[in-house]
């Protein structure tokens, strides 16, 4: 008896829908290909490949080792641009696909050669094109078929190519050596003449259909998985034998499991030989056999044939002609489709589950080394079972199903997701996501951790305020569409806010000969160290100029409407700093000339908003006294000859705590 543990079985291309089905119109977005894998799926979706579930080895083709739950496209590597994939299939820990330009591309793990490319190890997380190898000039691969750790190709001139691991034979090519670049089958026990249509890898062998209608397998055969009645591995093709087909019938479809095979009789009968030991031959028995046995008809109701066969890991699926799925053998995690975990060894009827009413389907694909089989249904959805370990439905759960569900299809995550900290707050950015799903961005959410902050946004980047300086956050973005919500991106960060200190409060004011000297109260220095203050006079109108010179509101929001000064940008601007002291005296200014005066306090955190601004101050000559100043900045009498230094009014005080407040508001 086979362990089921390290051995994995290859996925089987799509089987062909229900004969005497009505043709249906492929619904937009539709889902036209799936294929399951070791412990990932894919599929076509309007023309795009994507792929789902365990990312071990970059199989997923996204360009990451990130296991996904719901699809995700496969990036293009080296998939020139203009041409596009189909034509999928997926082994142990890799996935191939046809380009429109007659080139495979290959991607995940190559530890063998089994990518095609010419080299081996370890992994390619994107695309990378198989190499012609020994396909004849002119030769293009038209099918693909993906085992544990080798990969065969159906060539336009209707041979068999295979590349990969080759240790027990399962290239065909009559030795043992792995290669990494096609190879073709030798012709064995194939009568001259014969030429293949289809091909199908099993996890450690593979099997082709000739077109004289009998079925040529090769590689491991310890359980009779070759059917030619023998267990002797093979390392080129043998016929299986006829066993308990009939005369007159031949085989239209074949599919190669874990550790069995089983092939579509012309006659509407599956046929299945090797292991045995779960049911999965399909005979009401758990008895090996090593040439083809004839599947019991079980739950498939009378005069309904099958249309389309799959294999997998201890377990079999049939079509039926009805738009039904059949399946048997190994039930551990429900793969089998009837609601129970009950072995099986005649088919049962897959259940409805979430297919709706109305809907039949069209075309079923088994393998994987998890056990999950899928099917396309006539509404263009994508409907799995089995394990779910990894993801591997695309439900977006981890939850085993004995019932199929749908894929879901969800925006892709945002990326490159950057956070900048800033005065109680954090800047994030962000990369749109390269796959919407067909739906139509709304907007972004941005969401801190801790606290549950968040700041929305049809942009690429957003500012959360409110937060605590000095506290560690994290953050993650979502994407909403008219499709869905997508997953949460990667977390970024940590980082963490700081506080910018608050304005110093303007006390006094004082012009002299060319100077101006303006006192303050410190504010809350915030989250920094205190490095000082930094009191600056710059040339002053009231208003702006039509061209020319920019300049900035200096004495209130640019949006109030009363009279004020505006500061200019322009030469002439003057500075004093302090590190302790709350005074300093502005120099080198003209006399006559209006100025703004402004007062920052500058802290390892950064410089906090500018204080309330000083009213417009005239400098005098020495000679004349110095001129106190209105609120409005309007000259009035002087009080003193000396320029000594002249206490703003309560009234000033009041102007300039309500501009402080309004600007601590406005940056908070």
């Amino acid at each position: 008896m086979i362990k089921r543990i390290g051995i994995v079985v290859a996925a089987l291309t799509l089987l062909a829908g229900a004969a005497g089905m009505p043709a249906q119109a492929v619904p937009t977005g539709a889902v036209t290909q799936v294929t399951v894998g070791g412990s990932f799926t894919c599929a076509l979706r309007s023309g795009r490949p994507y792929c789902w579930g365990h990312n071990d080895a970059g199989k997923l083709g996204d360009g990451t080792t990130t296991s996904r739950s719901n699809p995700v496209p496969v990036s293009r590597g080296t998939i020139p641009s203009g041409v596009t994939l189909g034509g999928l299939t997926a082994g142990g820990n890799h996935a191939c696909g046809l380009g429109s330009n007659g080139r495979a591309y290959c991607w995940g793990d190559d530890s063998e050669g089994q990518l095609g490319d010419g080299s081996s190890g370890p992994y390619r997380g994107t695309p990378a094109a198989v190499t012609t190898g020994a396909l004849p000039g002119g030769v293009t691969l038209t099918r693909l078929s993906a085992g544990f750790a080798h990969t065969c190709g159906l060539g336009s001139d209707d041979w068999v190519y295979c590349w990969g691991f080759d240790g027990i034979g399962q290239l065909g090519d009559g030795g043992s050596t792995s290669v990494a670049a096609p190879v073709a089958v030798a012709a064995g026990a194939i009568p001259g003449g014969v030429t293949f249509t289809q091909v199908s890898s099993g996890s450690m062998h593979t099997c082709g259909l000739g077109s004289d209608g009998q079925a040529y397998c090769w590689g491991r055969n310890v359980n009779g998985q070759l059917g030619d009645g023998t267990t002797t591995d093979q390392s080129t093709p043998v016929a299986v034998a006829a066993g308990a087909i009939p005369g007159g019938v031949t085989l239209t479809q074949i599919a190669s499991g874990n550790e069995q095979t089983c092939g579509l009789g012309s006659n509407g009968r599956a046929y299945c030989w090797g292991y045995n030991g779960s049911g999965e031959l399909g005979d009401g028995t758990t008895t090996g056999q090593s040439a083809p046995v004839e599947v019991a008809a079980g739950a498939i109701p009378g005069g309904v044939t099958l249309t389309g066969i799959a294999s997998g890991i201890q377990s079999n699926c049939g079509l039926g002609s009805n738009g039904h799925a059949y399946c048997w053998g190994d039930n551990t995690y429900g793969q089998v489709g009837d609601g129970s975990t009950t072995n099986r060894s005649t088919p049962v009827a897959v259940a409805a589950g979430a297919i709706p009413g109305g809907v039949t389907l069209t075309q079923i694909a088994g393998g994987g080394d998890n056990w999950q089989r899928c099917a396309l249904g006539t509404d263009g959805h994508a409907y799995c079972w089995g394990l779910n370990f990894n993801g591997q439905l695309g439900d977006g759960s981890t939850t085993d199903r004995s019932t199929p569900v749908p894929v879901s299809w969800r925006p892709q995550a945002p990326t490159g997701v950057i956070l900048q900290p800033g005065d109680r707050s954090i800047t994030v950015s962000w990369t749109r996501p390269a796959d919407l799903a067909g739906g139509t961005l709304t907007g972004y959410t941005a969401t801190t951790s801790p606290g549950g902050a968040t700041c929305t946004t049809t942009a690429t980047t957003c500012t959360i305020t409110g937060l605590t300086a000095d506290t560690w956050y994290t953050a993650t973005v979502v994407a909403a569409t008219t499709a869905g919500t997508s997953p949460a991106s990667t977390v970024a960060g940590p980082v963490a806010p700081f506080a910018l200190p608050d304005p110093p409060v303007v006390t006094a004011v004082r012009t002299d000969d060319g100077a101006i000297t303006v006192s303050w109260r410190p504010g809350d220095p915030g989250s920094g160290t205190p490095l000082g203050y930094a009191a600056t006079a710059a040339p002053a109108s009231d208003s702006c100029p039509a061209t020319g010179t920019p300049c900035v509101k200096a004495n209130g929001p640019a949006e109030e409407t009363s009279a004020g000064l505006f500061a200019l940008t322009a030469a002439g601007v003057r500075t004093c700093t302090t590190t302790d002291a709350t005074t300093c005296t502005i120099t080198g200014l003209a006399n006559g000339a209006t100025y703004a005066v402004t007062v920052v306090t500058r802290t390892t955190a950064g410089d906090s908003a500018p204080a309330g601004v000083a009213p417009a101050l005239v400098p005098e000559p020495t000679e004349e006294p110095s001129t106190p100043l209105s609120t409005t900045g309007a000259p009035v009498t002087p009080i003193a000859a000396t320029g000594l230094a002249l206490t703003i009014a309560g009234a000033a005080l009041a102007l300039l705590a309500h501009a402080h407040r309004r600007r601590r508001t406005a940056q908070r």
